[in-house]
């Protein structure tokens, strides 16, 4: 992502500050309501997320589906067990 040339010094860091305020208070929501569980899942899905981004290698341990199947109740929208 680049910075537009339009976005000073200080109003780049100013605008990483609030985005890092906003992921400090969703990461607190998060555990707050889905448990510490549910906030190391998404940590994991986010690091692996980046790394992919960035053209990374990433284990087949830590794919996107198997971090789903990780869970009980498997992928999103679906039974107990996983099961469809």
């Amino acid at each position: 992502m680049t910075v537009p040339d339009s976005l000073s010094e200080h109003g780049h860091d100013a605008l990483r500050a609030d985005i890092r305020r906003l992921s400090t208070l969703l990461g607190r929501t998060i555990a707050l309501h889905g448990g510490p569980d549910l906030l190391e899942l998404v940590e994991r899905v986010r690091k692996e997320s980046r790394a992919v981004k960035q053209g990374e290698v990433v284990s087949d341990k830590y794919s996107l589906p198997a971090l789903a199947h990780d869970k009980p109740g498997g992928p999103p929208g679906r039974g107990a067990g996983g099961d469809a």
